[in-house]
């Protein structure tokens, strides 16, 4: 990539920046102790000088996930768009991460993707969420259009 534009006021290119960032941390470095807009300020800075790269999309599928809320609809999005339909006992379009565990009398889904080594207590039910990796959900929960971080412990018979 040679150049790095964010929202150009005339065409440029028929790309866009939508997606996830994977940077080095050396990228921290970059980003001075005030507020900056990396689109701007850091990413141009870093095309110029030949660092930085981009994977374009061969599905055309991406979705602006900007908020919290933009990002559950998204992953809705996602799991529809990508058909990603468990068998039972799971509900509509739900993604689980080998690692994890659901304890019995569970109801998952729809929406609802659960990353490494989470532990699902029994009783529990999750619908529209994100549960990110080594978190524990205690016993008979309820938890609803959340995102929950890494390495969370959720306690029984608690609703989100």
């Amino acid at each position: 990539m040679t150049a790095f534009v964010e929202k150009p006021t005339y065409f440029i290119s028929n790309k866009i920046n939508a997606g996830v960032y994977l940077l080095n941390l050396s990228v921290l470095d970059r980003i001075p102790e005030r507020f900056c807009m990396i689109e701007k300020e850091i990413f141009p800075q870093m095309a110029q000088e030949g660092g930085l790269f981009s994977l374009p999309l061969k599905n055309n599928f991406w979705f602006d996930i900007g908020k919290p809320e933009d990002y559950l609809l998204g992953q809705a999005a996602y799991l529809k768009f990508y058909s990603i339909t468990p068998s039972n006992p799971h509900v509509g379009n739900v993604m689980v991460d080998a690692s994890s565990a659901i304890e019995e009398g569970c109801k998952i889904g729809p929406n609802v993707v659960i990353g490494p080594n989470v532990t699902v207590k029994k009783g529990t039910r999750l619908k529209d969420c994100t549960i990110v990796g080594n978190t524990v959900i205690g016993q008979n929960s309820y938890i609803e259009n959340s995102i929950i971080s890494w390495r969370c412990k959720i306690g029984s018979w608690v609703r989100i």
